[in-house]
């Protein structure tokens, strides 16, 4: 994601809030949006299902308090941005030559953009903010503190918002980097049970391969059935058919 540093405010930051408000709800759209934003990708296969993330919360965003919850987020990103060094035409935010700088900025502004998620917590601008900061923890080595940071935006928002799935697939992604398979799993499948998710059981999918990888055969196939129950039609990846596929097998030979 792009993220914005020391400038003077603008009346048009340009920022994933911003984003958020010019971006209508079609797929093109927000694939070009999260093409654009690239640490949106998690660099673990998720691409597909963090766009339809994004379709659904720009499909379900409210009135309700937006303009505040993104006007401070998008004055936080501005200066992340500048103090980082990037010009206003860089996609991507640069790495400072000074590794010193770095870790730096990005620990002052996990404090802001965690300000920003308190101050507005449960709403879209907020859980946004929550993402940003955990994002920099996540970058810092402080994985767990990042994935706390995650829950508790997720936790805030609750299954009603689609942006709940696109936390738990942060929370997924670093569980299953760090090679924690049930937890993320588990992550996988809380994704899935936001309603409004479109590819819930794409991530639910995910969760029974997760559980597979874990050793949890038991809770592999209960994922897994209950995605051919609910969506028989419903097409998974090949590895997941495959690997649920050789655990029936071997559920049967026991």
């Amino acid at each position: 994601m792009a993220r914005p540093k020391k400038a003077k405010h603008r009346q048009e930051p340009e920022s994933i809030a911003h984003a958020l408000e010019e971006i209508e709800s079609t797929g093109d759209r927000v694939t070009e949006w999260v093409i654009e934003n690239p640490r949106t990708i998690l660099g673990t296969g998720l691409a597909i299902l963090v766009v339809a993330a994004g379709v659904a919360l720009v499909q379900s965003r409210t009135e309700a308090g937006r303009e505040d919850a993104s006007a401070a987020l998008g004055v936080v990103q501005s200066e992340y941005r500048q103090a980082m060094g990037a010009s206003a035409d860089d996609v991507i935010v640069p790495e400072p030559a000074n590794p010193e700088t770095a870790r730096r900025v990005r620990e002052e502004f996990v404090a802001r953009f965690e300000e920003v998620a308190a101050n507005h917590a449960g709403t879209a601008g907020g859980a946004i903010a929550g993402l940003e900061a955990g994002d920099l923890e996540d970058e810092l080595g402080q994985t767990d503190e990042a994935v706390a940071t995650w829950q508790q935006a997720a936790a805030q928002l609750g299954t009603g918002n689609p942006l709940t799935a696109l936390l738990e697939l942060r929370v997924a992604a670093a569980h299953e980097a760090a090679g924690r398979w049930v937890e993320a799993g588990e992550a996988f499948e809380r994704a899935a049970d936001v309603p409004s998710f479109p590819l819930r059981q794409t991530a639910r999918a995910e969760a029974a391969r997760c559980y597979a990888e874990g050793g949890d055969d038991a809770r592999a196939l209960t994922a897994y059935d209950r995605v051919k129950r609910e969506d028989p039609d419903a097409f998974l990846p090949e590895h997941v058919e495959s690997r649920m596929a050789e655990l029936r097998i071997a559920e049967r030979l026991n």
